[in-house]
C-alpha cells in the first residue's frame, strides 16, 4: 500500500458515490452544507467534487443539486469509475472525504477513503459509522457525522477539518491503524506504536523532494505535544527587576522524579500559597525535561476554555492527532514523557462555577496514572487541594514548595533597592516570589511605606502603579467581571465585548497589569497575576453593593462562593472595621443559608493572623454542636489556629460528646505542633480514650520523641492493634522498634504467668510458635532492618522465658523446635 494521503495545497472536498441514488446517498446534505461552507470568505473557492454520475446525466445532477443548494457553489460532477486508480487518485487529492447517507448497509467507500489515509465524515446511519463507534470510540467522534445535523451545523464540521488539515490527516492515520482488529486500550495503543516504529525505521526515499514528505507520526505527536505546551513553558521564570532566578530545591526532586520515577507512580502535587511561585517552578521543570530529550505536555489549567466539557474536547482544543491519554502513552513508549498540569486551583469550586473542566483533567490524570507510562506533576493551592471534594479525593504524593529563602530575599532586595531596610515583617511576606517582584516593581518612595508590608496593601499599591486614574480603573474591572462571567482567566481579544474596549485596554497592557499572548493561534488577555484578579473582581463587586447585600442575592446558586472569596480578603485589608461590621452582619443572619456560613468560617481558618474578634467567631463555632464537624474539618492542617486554640478550646472539644471528632485535627497538628499534641493526648485522653491516642499515633507520619513515648506507654498497657503499631515502629522509628517488640513480648509473659500452671508451657511453646497474631511480618521487618538490635533484644527474651518455663532443654533439636529456629533466624 502507498503511504498515506497528505494535505493537498487547496482545500477541496469529496464525495464517491453511485449518484443514481442521490437523495438516499445523501447529496443534496453535501451541496446544502457545501454551500454554508463557501460563505465563508477563506472557503469560497473551495470545491465539491462528485464521482459517481452515471453517463449523460451530469448536468441534471449539477443543476439539481444547486437548486437544492438555494445558492451558488463550487461544484464540479465527474462520471463513475470502477478504476481503482481513478478513485485512489480522486480520493488522495482530496481534503475532505464525505459519506453523507441517509441510508447505508455498511460504507465500503468511507473505508476506503480511511485506507488512502484521508479524512472522513460518515454518517452516522452507515454500518461504517457504528462500528467505529462500537470498537474505537475514542476516535470515532471526529469522524462520524449526524446527517439529520442543520446544513450550517455540517458546514462547521468541514470547516473545523478544513482549518486544521495536518491534524485531519493524523486523526485519519491513527485510526487506520486502530480499525486493523477489534482492540482493547492496550492493542490500540500497540497498534499506533507499530506504525510509529515503522516510520521510525523506514528509509527516506531519495526521490521525494524533502519539502513533499511529511515527518513521522511520532515526530507529529512530539510536537504536538510542544506545541500544546507554549503557555507552561513561556511562563515568566525570574523576577522582573532583576532577571534572577531564584533556586527552589524543589525542583530537583521533580526533576529526578520525571525522569528516574518507577513507573507506574502516584501523581506528583505541587503545593503552595498564592504567589508561591508554583508556575515559574514548572515552566522551568518544563525546560530542564525537554533539554534532556523528555517529551511534555504542559497544560496551564487557567487557558482552559470553559467550552473543555469531555476527553473529545481537550483532544480537540489541543489539536491532537489521537486522544489525550493515548497519544502520552504512545509517545512513552518511544521515550521519556511526562504530563504537567499548573494552577488545578483555577478550576476549584471554590472559584469556578463550572466542574466539567476540573473532570476532564481529573479523568486524564486518572487514565494516565492507570494505563499510561507516564509521570504526573501537578500544581494546586494548598487551601483548595484541601477543600475541594474533588481535589481532596486525588490519590497523590503531595509536595509543598517551602517559601524563599531570607538570605535570598536579602540579596534580591539588596541587589535593586540597597538603601532599603527590610523589617521582619516585611521580608517574611517577600519569601513568596510574586510579593518580591511586586515590592521590587515599586518606585522607592513607596517601597517606605509600612503600609505595604502586608499582603493587601502590597497588591493595592502595585495596582495604584498600574492604573492611573478612574477610566482605567473602570476597564480594570470591566475585564474582571467578563472574566468572571465567562470563567475563562484568559479571554480572546475576538471576543465582541472585549473589541469595544480594545483601545482603553491598550493602556493596560503598556502598564503591565494586563499580558496578552496568542492561546492556540489566537490572541488572548489575562491579568499579569491571579491576585491582581482577585483584587480587581473585588473592588468591582464592593463598589456596587455591601457584601451582605451580594450574598442574600446570589446564596441560592453557586456564583456566592467566589464572590465570598475574592472580596473577604481585599474587605478585610482595606477596612477592617467596615469588614467586621459585615462579618457579624452575615453571621448573626438566620436567613443566610449554612453553606455561606460555612464558607466564611472556611475564609477565617486560612487566616495566619487572625484578630480577637476573629478567634471569637470561630471559637463560637467550634463550641457549638451543630458546627462542631464543620469547624474541626476547616481548622485541620491551620497551624495558627492550632497554636492559638490548643489550650483553651481543644481540651473542652476532645473531651467532650464529639472528642473523636478532633482526631483529625490533631493528626495533621503532629506535623508542627508534635509535644503540644502529645500533651493534649496525654492529658485528656489517657486512659480512658487511649484508643483514640492510638490511632494518631498510628497513622502520624513521623514519631517525635513525644509520639515515641506514647507509643511505648501504648505498647506496655496493651494496644489494641499492638501489631499494626508494631509494624509503623519499624517503619518510622526502626532503631526503637525491638524496643518496644520487646516490651510486647515481656507484656504476653506476665499474661502466661498469670496462666493455670498446668498450661503454661504451651502457652510459651505456641506464643514462639505460632507469632503471626502479632509480628510474623513485623519481626521479619525489624530484623532486616536493624539486624544487631533485633539479637540482642529478643534473643536474650526467647532464651530467658522458654528456661523459666522448663521448655529450652531440648527444644531446638525436636522436629518442631527446629521449624520455629528456622523462623527466627
Amino acid at each position: 500500500m502507498e503511504s498515506p494521503a497528505r494535505p493537498p495545497e487547496h482545500p477541496s472536498c469529496l464525495v464517491f458515490a453511485r449518484a443514481e441514488d442521490a437523495k438516499l446517498k445523501g447529496l443534496p446534505v453535501a451541496a446544502k452544507a457545501m454551500a454554508e461552507l463557501n460563505k465563508v470568505p477563506r472557503h469560497a473557492r473551495t470545491r465539491l467534487t462528485i464521482l459517481g454520475a452515471q453517463p449523460g446525466t451530469d448536468a441534471k445532477l449539477w443543476s439539481d443539486l444547486r437548486e437544492s443548494a438555494g445558492a451558488r457553489l463550487n461544484l464540479r460532477i465527474k462520471p463513475y469509475s470502477s478504476d481503482r486508480a481513478v478513485v485512489s487518485r480522486e480520493i488522495r487529492s482530496a481534503s475532505l472525504v464525505l459519506m453523507p447517507s441517509l441510508e447505508e448497509g455498511f460504507g465500503l467507500t468511507g473505508l476506503e477513503a480511511i485506507s488512502e489515509g484521508a479524512p472522513v465524515l460518515l454518517s452516522s446511519a452507515s454500518g461504517l459509522a457504528q462500528a467505529l463507534q462500537k470498537y474505537v470510540p475514542d476516535h470515532a467522534t471526529h469522524h462520524v457525522l449526524n446527517v439529520e445535523a442543520t446544513p450550517a451545523e455540517i458546514g462547521r464540521r468541514m470547516q473545523e477539518l478544513l482549518d486544521q488539515p495536518e491534524l485531519a490527516f493524523d486523526r485519519v492515520e491513527v485510526l487506520r491503524e486502530a480499525m486493523k482488529e477489534r482492540f482493547s486500550w492496550r492493542r490500540s495503543v500497540e497498534e499506533l506504536i507499530a506504525a510509529l516504529r515503522a516510520e521510525l525505521r523506514a528509509p527516506r526515499r531519495s526521490a521525494e523532494a524533502p519539502s513533499s514528505r511529511r515527518p513521522p507520526l511520532a515526530e507529529r505527536l512530539r510536537d504536538s505535544l510542544k506545541q500544546a505546551s507554549l503557555g507552561l513553558q513561556g511562563w515568566k521564570q525570574t523576577l522582573a527587576q532583576t532577571g534572577d532566578w531564584l533556586e527552589r530545591p524543589e525542583l530537583e526532586q521533580l526533576r529526578v522524579h520525571c525522569r528516574t520515577a518507577e513507573l507506574p507512580c502516584k501523581p506528583v502535587v505541587l503545593l503552595g500559597a498564592p504567589g508561591s511561585g508554583k508556575s515559574a517552578l514548572l515552566s522551568r521543570l518544563v525546560q530542564a525535561l525537554q533539554a534532556h530529550d523528555v517529551a511534555v505536555l504542559a497544560l496551564k489549567a487557567d487557558e482552559l476554555p470553559a467550552s473543555i466539557d469531555s476527553p473529545i474536547a481537550l483532544e480537540g482544543w489541543l489539536r491532537l492527532a489521537a486522544p489525550v491519554a493515548q497519544a502520552l502513552d504512545a509517545v512513552a513508549r518511544l521515550q521519556r514523557t511526562v504530563l504537567v498540569i499548573d494552577q488545578l486551583d483555577a478550576l476549584a469550586d471554590l472559584v469556578d462555577l463550572k466542574s466539567e473542566r476540573l473532570n476532564v483533567l481529573l479523568t486524564l490524570v486518572s487514565e494516565v496514572t492507570r494505563r499510561a507510562r507516564v509521570p504526573v506533576v501537578l500544581s494546586c493551592r494548598s487551601f483548595e487541594l484541601e477543600h475541594d471534594a474533588r481535589l481532596r479525593a486525588l490519590d497523590c504524593e503531595k509536595l509543598q514548595l517551602k517559601d524563599l529563602a531570607i538570605d535570598d530575599v536579602q540579596r534580591a532586595v539588596a541587589k535593586h533597592a540597597p538603601q532599603v531596610h527590610l523589617t521582619a515583617r516585611l521580608t517574611e511576606l517577600l519569601r513568596l516570589p510574586h510579593m518580591l517582584n511586586l515590592y521590587l516593581s515599586l518606585p522607592p518612595d513607596r517601597r517606605a511605606d509600612t503600609a505595604v508590608e502586608s499582603h493587601q496593601g502590597l497588591v493595592r499599591a502595585r495596582w495604584q502603579q498600574l492604573v492611573g486614574g478612574h477610566d482605567e480603573e473602570e476597564v480594570a474591572q470591566q475585564v474582571a467581571i467578563l472574566i468572571a462571567k465567562r470563567e475563562e482567566l484568559w479571554l480572546s481579544t475576538d471576543l465582541p465585548d472585549l473589541r469595544a474596549l480594545q483601545a482603553r485596554v491598550q493602556a493596560l497592557l503598556v502598564s503591565g497589569l494586563l499580558v496578552q499572548q496568542p492561546i492556540r493561534g489566537i490572541e488572548h488577555i489575562a491579568f499579569a497575576h491571579q491576585t491582581l484578579f482577585e483584587f480587581a473582581r473585588a473592588r468591582s463587586f464592593l463598589g456596587h453593593a455591601t457584601l451582605p447585600q451580594v450574598v442574600r442575592v446570589g446564596q441560592d446558586g453557586l456564583f456566592v462562593r467566589p464572590v465570598l472569596w475574592v472580596t473577604l480578603p481585599y474587605l478585610r485589608a482595606a477596612d477592617f472595621p467596615g469588614y467586621l461590621r459585615q462579618l457579624h452582619k452575615l453571621w448573626r443572619d438566620t436567613s443566610v443559608r449554612r453553606h455561606v456560613q460555612a464558607l466564611l468560617l472556611e475564609f477565617l481558618s486560612q487566616l495566619s493572623d487572625p484578630e480577637e474578634q476573629e478567634i471569637t467567631l470561630v471559637v463560637e463555632r467550634l463550641t457549638d454542636p451543630r458546627w462542631q464537624i464543620a469547624a474541626l474539618r476547616a481548622l485541620t492542617g491551620q497551624r495558627r489556629w492550632f497554636e492559638l486554640l490548643a489550650d483553651s478550646c481543644m481540651p473542652g472539644v476532645m473531651a467532650g460528646a464529639a472528642g473523636e471528632l478532633a482526631i483529625g485535627v490533631l493528626l495533621r497538628a503532629t506535623e508542627f505542633a508534635p509535644q503540644q499534641v502529645a500533651a493534649l493526648m496525654e492529658r485528656v485522653w489517657w486512659p480512658k480514650n487511649r484508643e483514640w491516642i492510638e490511632r494518631v499515633v498510628r497513622f502520624a507520619s513521623v514519631w517525635s520523641p513525644e509520639l515515641l513515648a506514647l507509643a511505648r506507654r501504648l505498647v506496655t498497657a496493651g494496644a489494641t492493634e499492638v501489631r499494626i503499631l508494631l509494624s509503623k515502629a519499624v517503619d518510622v522509628a526502626p532503631d526503637v522498634a525491638p524496643e518496644l517488640i520487646r516490651i510486647e513480648l515481656d507484656r504476653q509473659l506476665q499474661l502466661i504467668r498469670m496462666q493455670p500452671e498446668g498450661t503454661r508451657k504451651e502457652a510459651i511453646i505456641k506464643l514462639v510458635e505460632r507469632p503471626e497474631n502479632l509480628w510474623s511480618h513485623t519481626l521479619q521487618m525489624a530484623a532486616e532492618k536493624l539486624p544487631r538490635p533485633f539479637a540482642e533484644q529478643l534473643f536474650p527474651w526467647l532464651a530467658s522465658a522458654m528456661e523459666e518455663f522448663g521448655v529450652l532443654k531440648g527444644f531446638y533439636d525436636s522436629p518442631r523446635g527446629k521449624d520455629v529456629l528456622d523462623d527466627l533466624t
